[in-house]
């Protein structure tokens, strides 16, 4: 299982930064690839989860 953490102001960078350089379409799709992705609206985690196996999900 993919796994993507992201806080909401971090992703709103991302999908920005992407627009400016002309990679959204693929920022886009690895997103897409994604089998849970979560957004912490709080800001309440310090250290991002940026991508998980099954195993380390289980």
């Amino acid at each position: 299982m993919a796994v993507k953490f992201y806080t909401v102001g971090d992703l709103v960078m991302h999908l920005s930064e992407a627009k400016r350089g002309g990679t959204l379409e693929r920022l886009s799709k690895d997103i897409g690839r994604t089998d849970l992705l979560i957004l912490d609206e709080c800001n309440c985690c310090s250290e991002p989860l940026q991508t998980a196996t099954r195993a380390e999900v289980s």
